[in-house]
């Protein structure tokens, strides 16, 4: 694709929309990006080699929005991106912890949130072998009790 080719037929150089798409090329396509190599196995679907088409599945960029894959094992394509949001695109990295509230699969810094519960307690919990749940549903200060392979059982408390 040469640069900036696609701005002579679509006049939408400069716009957020463009610059998303240009950047999503770019971070999966160019060696020399400092991103390419966790982008290189998510290149865009050929549909979206013009940006015509890809305005024409995804709209405009709403202010304060990032293209985001829904699912980060999967590329680029219109049924797996969204715009998100700063928060939206920080609660869906790979790293995340997830679990269910009232039916909704959240991150664990949401379901902090949600709960009002303390997310470096709840992270201090889990890192004892506590399940998500349990450790932002359980009070302070609650025991739980964990069998070591040795059949021992051992009291935790945070």
């Amino acid at each position: 694709m040469t640069k900036h080719k696609a701005n002579r037929t679509h006049g939408g150089i400069r716009t957020r929309t463009y610059n998303s798409w240009r950047s999503m090329w770019e971070r999966c396509t160019d060696i020399k990006h400092k991103s390419y190599y966790l982008y290189k196995d998510k290149t865009p679907v050929d549909r979206w080699k013009s940006y015509d088409c890809f305005l024409e599945d995804m709209g405009e960029r709403p202010p304060n929005t990032t293209i985001d894959r829904i699912d980060n094992l999967k590329p680029y394509s219109p049924d797996n991106c969204k715009w998100s949001t700063s928060i939206e695109q920080q609660q869906n990295r790979k790293t995340n912890i997830f679990l269910e509230i009232d039916g909704k699969k959240v991150c664990l810094k949401e379901a902090c949130r949600i709960t009002n519960f303390k997310y470096k307690t709840a992270l201090a919990r889990i890192s004892y072998g506590w399940n998500p749940l349990d450790a932002i549903m359980l009070p302070l200060h609650s025991r739980k009790v964990t069998l070591l392979p040795n059949g021992v059982f051992q009291k935790d408390s945070i």
